[in-house]
């Protein structure tokens, strides 16, 4: 048996036990399971983006601007000059070259010199390292840019080159490897603008991760089988190169994310109706703080976006939509296929949202009723990761064996009154247990919204989680996931309830769910959700 499920059923006489239960303890001991076995991810320990400081050397890391072809010096007088919030050349160009915290950007001179922008992390001590390198471009002309890895054991050595992209041919891509380091020894990541510097815009991310003996994430085994696993995936990958990723903003200028609310939403040409009439709701109804909107669409969706967006006051984040079939791509093979990509693409957010640490994602089948402030809030416990609403559905609580296992021994909130609709179906009402508030339910929780702390999933290696989840639950049941990413959701929180938190039950009132009598009690009724959206989406103006 599989150790998650091993642990899991060893528990489950505890939690049936009599007195427990008079305790109302198997909530506690699930949360205190899911703690204790959840494996510990091993964090990078510098990182050019988390760890981007407007000081040359913190944490080893050096900004520079090298001539192209020529072994990186460090010289003093290529070192970047700092400039607000980035490194550049020198005080009289503050546009080119430059490197922030995520984009590094070349420079052509008048001349013709190609001038590299390179992030270095010298080494302070011998250490065995796990490399991670990401990074998504956007190229509306020129042609494109050279991202070199590579790294000099020490003073006098040759370069050793790990990796090359060329972000014309893949605007998205990423690399995992691993090298031994020195005193002195150093990792570089150059940016070469090539012939020409025009529309070069390229977000990278590299991160370096100790790899020791006593940790198991990283073990020598694990490592190796971590980049051999890698290496498989990359070669399985199908035509990438034509997928380009795009992040313009029509609004430069925001305000810190405390002040603003990020909102996100995933929709291809047949969705993008329903997902203005969200936008539109939520322009309408939200007056409290700034919107940011996160959109994930086609590109060919994104100058209509950028006109609906242009008369009003919120700011817009456009980003490919083919992002999604990269990232999802891992899991697809155990859902229904007829489960759209988009369903699944919201749980790899932390992935594609690299701007903001949390956000509200919403279905193109919801309207904004009034200000969004009940649902946007931090999580009242610190390691919550995804806050979601309980599902007013109730197919897998009367025929579980149509769905992926779900969590026992859940506790009905506080101020939740239950019942079928009667005038739905009277078999199934008769049939239907609902419990109150306070008893136990295998309770499910609806995807449809969802607050993701983005920048907490990133810290714990949510996603790679998630997918093992995945990979275990569909070994178990054996068949694909009917409902999708919905069974995905369910069957994670079984094992790991302490990443959840409940949604406030107005936040995604499904009014027209076979539960939808299941009440909000006081609560308002904040967000709606239709899932039904073609025949009862209200209609709003356009102007609205």
């Amino acid at each position: 048996m599989d150790p998650w499920d091993a642990h899991f059923h060893a528990l489950v006489p505890l939690l049936n036990d009599d007195r427990i239960q008079d305790l109302r303890l198997p909530h506690a001991l699930m949360m205190l399971k899911g703690a204790v076995t959840k494996e510990p991810t091993a964090q990078a320990f510098a990182d050019s983006r988390e760890g981007f400081q407007l000081v040359q050397g913190w944490s080893g890391w050096l900004y520079s601007f090298e001539p192209v072809d020529e072994i990186p010096t460090l010289a003093s007088d290529r070192l970047g000059v700092a400039a607000g919030d980035s490194f550049v050349l020198d005080r009289n160009r503050p546009l080119k070259p430059f490197i922030n915290d995520g984009s590094q950007e070349g420079w052509v001179t008048p001349q013709g010199n190609r001038i590299a922008a390179v992030r270095t992390f010298k080494s302070p001590k011998t250490m065995d390292v796990a490399i991670d390198l990401s990074y998504r471009s956007h190229h509306s002309c020129g042609d494109g840019t050279h991202l070199v890895l590579s790294t000099i054991g020490g003073p006098g050595e040759a370069p050793q080159e790990l990796v090359r992209f060329d972000t014309l041919e893949e605007s998205f891509a990423e690399y995992r490897g691993h090298v031994s380091l020195r005193p002195g020894s150093t990792v570089h990541l150059s940016s070469d603008p090539l012939e020409t510097d025009e529309c070069d815009r390229v977000e990278v991310r590299l991160a370096l991760t100790p790899i020791v003996l006593e940790n198991k994430s990283w073990s020598a085994l694990a490592k190796k089988a971590e980049i051999e696993r890698e290496e498989t995936r990359k070669a399985a990958l199908v035509d990438k190169k034509s997928s380009q990723t795009e992040w313009h903003s029509v609004k430069e200028e925001h305000a810190e994310e405390g002040d603003v609310f990020n909102i996100a939403l995933i929709f291809d040409r047949n969705r993008y109706p329903h997902a203005k009439q969200v936008i539109r709701s939520a322009r309408h109804y939200v007056t409290s703080r700034p919107l940011v909107f996160h959109l994930i669409t086609p590109k060919e969706l994104h100058a209509e976006l950028e006109q609906f967006f242009a008369d009003t006051s919120m700011a817009l984040r456009l980003y490919d939509h083919e992002l999604c079939k990269f990232l999802a791509q891992r899991v697809l093979p155990f859902s229904d296929p007829d489960i759209h990509v988009s369903a699944h693409c919201k749980m790899f957010l932390s992935d594609i949202l690299t701007y903001a640490d949390r956000v509200l994602y919403l279905d193109t089948d919801t309207t904004i009723t009034s200000d969004i402030s009940a649902c946007y809030f931090a999580p009242t416990r610190p390691g919550t990761l995804v806050s979601m609403s309980v599902d007013m559905g109730d197919i897998c609580q009367n025929n579980p064996d149509r769905c992926w296992p779900i969590g026992a021994h859940w506790r009905v909130p506080e101020g939740l009154e239950c019942g079928n609709v009667p005038s739905r179906s009277s078999a199934s009402a008769k049939a239907s247990s609902c419990a109150q508030s306070g008893e136990l339910e295998t309770l499910q929780v609806n995807g449809g919204v969802a607050m993701f702390e983005l920048g907490k999933m990133r810290e714990q290696g949510f996603i790679e989680r998630y997918v093992q989840s995945i990979i275990h639950h569909y070994r178990l049941v054996g068949r694909p996931a009917t409902w999708g990413e919905q069974d995905f959701i369910n069957s994670y929180f079984r094992l790991f309830p302490n990443d959840l938190e409940l949604l406030p039950c107005g936040c995604n009132y499904q009014w027209f769910g076979n539960r939808r009598e299941v009440k909000c009690g006081q609560q308002p009724v904040t967000i709606a959700h239709h899932w039904f959206v073609s025949r009862f989406l209200p209609v709003l103006a356009p102007d609205s």
